[in-house]
């Protein structure tokens, strides 16, 4: 019996440690040259936070060093809408959902052709307090941040798994 838990535990410590020595597909060097060839574009305006939010994050997501010479264009733009899921009897206590649009292309700089676009959309929910308008306010910028964040992930998805078809393809 204390021959099994030993085991157990030090095969528990061995896994933590060591791990599986698997690195994801995603930071080759292949796909790693891939996607530090993209440029995204600024936020339209740096007023709306989850657009910087957005931008920030797909800017890490895509490379985390700086490459010089970018030959696509990541253009992009979100379109923010609230729409009012539930409102409680008193009305002092409602539900709001956000959805974050993001309509993008992926253009090649050099001959300012499109090779990829498409529209993506996330949708998060936070609540409307009457009394709390703190309250109220910082759940609403954190729905909007959940959604960006996830628009961020469906985004380098859909732009990786592009790139890597369309890498395939060609070679």
């Amino acid at each position: 019996m204390i021959n099994k838990a030993f085991l157990c535990i030090n095969a528990l410590v061995l896994l933590i440690f060591v791990g599986c020595n698997l690195e994801p597909i995603y930071k080759t060097k292949f796909t790693e040259d891939l996607l530090c060839s993209i440029k995204v574009v600024k936020p339209q305006s740096h007023l709306n936070l989850y657009e910087v939010g957005f931008q920030n994050l797909l800017e890490m997501k895509l490379c985390m060093n700086s490459k010089p010479n970018k030959s696509l264009l990541l253009t992009w733009n979100i379109i923010k809408t609230n729409t009012g899921l539930i409102t409680a009897k008193n009305a002092a206590e409602s539900r709001y959902e956000v959805v974050l649009t993001a309509k993008f292309h992926l253009t090649n700089i050099d001959d300012n052709k499109t090779i990829y676009s498409g529209e993506i959309y996330s949708k998060a929910a936070h609540n409307v307090l009457e009394d709390e308008l703190f309250s109220t306010i910082t759940a609403e910028r954190n729905a909007e941040n959940m959604a960006a964040k996830n628009l961020v992930d469906n985004l380098f998805d859909k732009v990786y798994l592009f790139m890597i078809q369309n890498k395939n393809e060609s070679s």
